[in-house]
């Protein structure tokens, strides 16, 4: 059964389903932060509360495995999984015991959308494919034209929808109307989270397509650094996500990707980026400076969760740790 996703109450319509809403995104800056400043023990200490966040965080698969093996399977935590999985294939063959889990995740999750036949027939039959979504998508595929297009416009979508919501909320000019405003983003927040929770294989396979043939697609770079800010679950579904993607789009693009668009993003997933990619001085010093430069010039779109002085500090112990990398 789905797990019950909150959502961001627009202005102060009603304070408890906002506060219940920002948690999402307080709780992926919060377990992320936590993650790269005090390592894996701290998301083990945290275990019961957010299961999902160890099978995220922890590098064993072999103990993900048995620990998969011993629990029923929970909606959330497979799609986590698959989405590590997902990840690690776009560059890199699978482990015997990743493929396994791969697999049965794959058909635990399989789905089509009827809008995009050939998206999601490609995209059962990567999950499937033993070398790797790269792999895969470097085929001579005979359709390749219908799902290139397919996978443009299921992101275009995306994009289009949530400018409407954006734009029907700023249209909030006199209190006579509000409540008809509510009413109507009522209407359209399941539409944005149950897309979210219901395409969420099909965005990651529809970005590792156009970043694999069109890395310089306007569409590719405004679904990554675009945050969801018309609706944000308690799970933070749509800010991993977007974490997810922005691994992809560093392992292909760069660092100069991150700095590029640092601005955009949550400097958490900028410290955790750089973290798990292991990079280098250059490199942290170059994503550090770009964010910091968009925070004191305020056009930084988000502030740091714990202060300014804390995550500066998390950049200056990062570049020691990269010394002995």
């Amino acid at each position: 059964m789905r797990h019950k996703l909150t959502h961001m109450a627009v202005s102060s319509v009603c304070n408890k389903n906002k506060e219940q809403a920002m948690c999402g995104l307080c709780l992926e800056q919060g377990v992320v932060f936590s993650f790269v400043t005090e390592g894996f023990d701290a998301i083990e200490k945290a275990d019961p509360g957010f299961p999902h966040y160890w099978y995220e965080f922890c590098d064993d698969w072999d103990v993900i495995v048995e620990r998969f093996k011993k629990q029923p399977d929970s909606a959330l935590d497979n799609r986590v999984l698959w989405a590590r999985l997902f990840v690690t294939s776009f560059d890199a063959s699978l482990s015997a015991g990743q493929l396994a889990l791969w697999r049965h995740l794959s058909e635990e999750l399989a789905t089509s959308l009827p809008e995009y036949p050939t998206l999601s027939f490609h995209l059962n039959e990567a999950s499937q494919f033993p070398q790797g979504i790269a792999a895969y998508i470097s085929q001579d595929l005979p359709d390749s034209l219908e799902l290139f297009a397919e996978a443009n416009a299921l992101l275009e979508r995306h994009l289009l929808r949530a400018n409407a919501c954006v734009t029907m909320l700023n249209r909030r000019e006199s209190n006579s109307v509000w409540d008809l405003i509510c009413k109507e983003y009522d209407k359209n927040r399941d539409v944005f989270l149950d897309a979210c929770w219901d395409e969420f294989r099909h965005r990651l396979f529809a970005c590792s397509l156009l970043l694999t043939w069109a890395p310089e697609s306007s569409t590719l770079k405004r679904f990554v650094v675009a945050s969801p800010h018309y609706a944000v679950d308690f799970l933070a579904l749509e800010y991993r996500l977007q974490r997810w993607l922005l691994q992809l789009c560093y392992r292909v693009k760069g660092v100069a990707f991150l700095a590029e668009n640092a601005a955009l993003l949550l400097p958490e997933h900028l410290l955790y980026l750089l973290h798990t990619a292991q990079a280098d001085v250059s490199e942290i010093s170059a994503v550090s400076q770009a964010y910091f430069s968009a925070l004191e010039g305020q056009t930084a779109l988000h502030p740091p969760h714990y202060g300014e002085k804390a995550v500066r500090e998390a950049f200056e112990t990062l570049s020691h740790q990269a010394l002995s990398w």
